[in-house]
C-alpha cells in the first residue's frame, strides 16, 4: 500500500479521516487465509493462518458461522491466536465458518473465505436392552441381540464394539468393531457349563459410544455322546438335534445325558370291510398319538418299539386289526407309550388310541379314542337292514365324520414340528400324523374311503365289496438341546 511520510494512507473509507485515523501508524488487517474446521461433539475447533497485519498487532478475531445463514460467534475473541473452538453447536448440522481480523485500527476491511463444511459429532447413546439366548450347539455358542442407540449424536452407526467378561469384572474384546448396523451376533467356541457376561457399545466417526446393560448366561452343558440302532432320520435345526424312528431300535446314551421331549405316534387301525355289496366298512382309528415334554434320561441303553399298522378286514364283513402300540422304554425308569388306533369291525368299532368308525346290522355306533391321545370314531349308517356306510375313523385332531349319505370322512391329523421344527410343514409323517381313515359308501354312492394320512393314520373302510386297507405303522421321535 503506498505510504506517506512512513505512514499508511487512508483506504477508501473517507469518513475515517475526521477521527484522526489518517495518517494514524498502521493500517486495518488483511483477511485470515486457510480457515480448517476440525469437527468434536457439539463444537468445532477452528485453525487459520494470520494474513498481513499492516503494521498493527493482531488483538483479536471476529467468528461467523452459517448453518443457513451467517451469524456471529463472537466479535472479538480478544486473542491474537490464529485458532478457536466453537462450542454449542447441534450434532449433526453441518456448518461453514470464516474469519475476520482485528488490530488496533480495528475490525479488518475483507473477511476470510468461508472454510469447507463441517458437521459435528458426538459418540452414539447406548445400544437398547442385551439379550442372550443359547445357540448351536448351546454348550459352546451363545446368541446376542439388541436394538440400535436411540440417539447417533449426529453420525450414523458404522459398527458394535461387544465384549465379555467371566467374572463381570475384568472385560475383554469379543470384537472390536463388528463394521456392521447388525444388531444380533454368535458368540463361537466358549467351553460349556461356564457363565459369560456380555456388553455391547455402538461406534460411529466420533468413537465408541457407552455400554448399555450387562447380562450373563450360562453356556450349555457339554455335548451329549450316544450310539442308535433302527436307522433313525437325523435332523439339526435351531438349537435342537432330531432322531425320527420309524422301526424298532435304541438309542444309547454312552456320556452327559440330556432332557428330551419325546414324541410318541401308534399303528393305525386297518379298515373293515364292505359288507358285500351292500355297504362300505368303518374306517380305522388312527394311533394315539403324544407328546412327552422334558423327560429326564440317564447314561444306558432306551428302548424304541413301533406299533404296526393293523391289517384291513377282508369282504364281506371281515374285521380289521388294531394297530400296535408304540413305546420309548426310559432305561432304569417309566415307560412312555401311547395306544394302536381301533380297527374297524361288523359292529361298534373298536376302541384304540382313536376309535374306529361304527358298521354292523344291529349297531352303527363308533370306538371310543383315548383322552390325550386321539378322538372317537363317527357313525355308521344302518339302512334296509343292511349296514350302509361306514362312518369315520378317528384322528388325532378330531372325531371321525359320521356316515350319510357316503362313508363318514376321518378325523383331522395332529401335527408336531420335532423333527425339523418347521412350523409350515405338512409333509406326512414329519410334520402331520394320525389321521383317521375313511369310511366307505354303499353300491349307490361313490364311496369315500381313504386311508389316514401320516404316520399312524388309520386305514379306510373297504368300498362295496372290496376288504378294507391297512393303518400306516407309528413313529417316535425324540429332540434336544445341543
Amino acid at each position: 500500500m503506498p505510504r506517506f511520510d512512513g505512514r499508511f494512507f487512508p483506504s477508501s473509507q473517507v469518513a475515517d479521516w475526521a477521527s484522526g485515523k489518517f495518517g494514524t501508524p498502521g493500517w486495518y488487517p488483511a483477511a485470515p487465509t486457510g480457515v480448517t474446521p476440525t469437527e468434536g461433539d457439539q463444537e468445532v475447533a477452528l485453525a487459520w493462518t494470520e494474513g498481513n497485519t499492516h503494521g498493527a498487532d493482531i488483538t483479536g478475531y471476529k467468528v461467523e458461522k452459517n448453518d443457513g445463514s451467517w451469524s456471529t460467534v463472537t466479535s472479538d475473541t480478544g486473542s491474537g491466536t490464529a485458532s478457536y473452538t466453537v462450542t454449542g453447536l447441534t450434532n449433526g448440522t453441518a456448518y461453514t465458518f470464516r474469519v475476520t481480523a482485528i488490530n488496533s485500527v480495528g475490525l479488518g476491511e475483507t473477511v476470510s473465505s468461508a472454510s469447507a463444511a463441517s458437521t459435528p459429532r458426538g459418540v452414539p447413546g447406548t445400544p437398547g436392552t442385551l439379550s442372550l439366548a443359547a445357540g448351536a450347539p448351546a454348550s459352546s455358542v451363545i446368541d446376542l441381540s439388541w436394538s440400535a442407540p436411540g440417539s447417533t449424536n449426529g453420525g450414523a452407526i458404522t459398527g458394535y464394539k461387544i465384549q465379555r467378561s467371566t467374572d463381570g469384572s475384568s472385560w475383554s474384546d469379543v470384537v472390536a468393531d463388528t463394521s456392521s448396523t447388525g444388531t444380533t451376533y454368535s458368540n463361537t467356541g466358549l467351553t460349556a457349563s461356564t457363565t459369560y457376561h456380555y456388553r455391547v457399545a455402538a461406534i460411529n466417526v466420533a468413537g465408541v459410544g457407552g455400554y448399555g446393560n450387562e447380562p450373563n448366561r450360562d453356556s450349555g452343558d457339554p455335548a451329549m455322546t450316544y450310539s442308535v440302532t433302527g436307522s433313525p432320520t437325523e435332523r439339526t435345526y435351531g438349537v435342537y438335534k432330531s432322531l425320527h424312528w420309524t422301526g424298532a431300535g435304541n438309542f444309547v446314551v454312552t456320556a452327559n445325558p440330556k432332557t428330551l421331549d419325546i414324541l410318541i405316534v401308534s399303528g393305525g387301525g386297518g379298515g373293515g370291510g364292505s359288507y358285500y355289496i351292500y355297504g362300505g366298512g368303518g374306517g380305522g382309528g388312527a394311533g394315539g398319538m403324544k407328546e412327552f415334554t422334558s423327560q429326564t434320561v440317564s447314561v444306558g441303553t432306551h428302548t424304541i418299539a413301533i406299533g404296526q399298522g393293523g391289517a384291513g378286514g377282508s369282504a364281506g364283513g371281515g374285521s380289521g386289526t388294531d394297530g400296535g402300540d408304540s413305546s420309548f422304554a426310559i432305561s432304569g425308569g417309566s415307560t412312555l407309550s401311547t395306544t394302536g388306533g381301533g380297527a374297524g369291525i361288523l359292529g361298534t368299532g373298536r376302541d384304540g388310541g382313536s376309535g374306529a368308525g361304527g358298521q354292523g346290522n344291529t349297531t352303527t355306533l363308533p370306538g371310543s379314542g383315548i383322552s390325550g391321545e386321539g378322538n372317537s370314531g363317527g357313525n355308521g349308517v344302518y339302512w334296509g337292514n343292511y349296514p350302509t356306510y361306514g362312518g369315520g375313523g378317528g384322528g388325532k385332531g378330531g372325531t371321525g365324520g359320521s356316515g350319510v349319505s357316503t362313508g363318514g370322512a376321518g378325523g383331522l391329523y395332529g401335527t408336531n414340528y420335532y423333527a425339523d421344527g418347521n412350523t409350515s410343514g405338512t409333509t406326512d409323517g414329519v410334520h402331520r400324523f394320525a389321521e383317521g381313515g375313511g369310511g366307505a359308501g354303499s353300491s349307490n354312492s361313490t364311496g369315500s374311503g381313504g386311508t389316514g394320512d401320516g404316520d399312524g393314520g388309520g386305514g379306510a373302510g373297504g368300498l362295496v365289496n372290496a376288504a378294507g386297507f391297512a393303518g400306516n405303522d407309528g413313529a417316535v421321535i425324540i429332540r434336544w438341546i445341543v
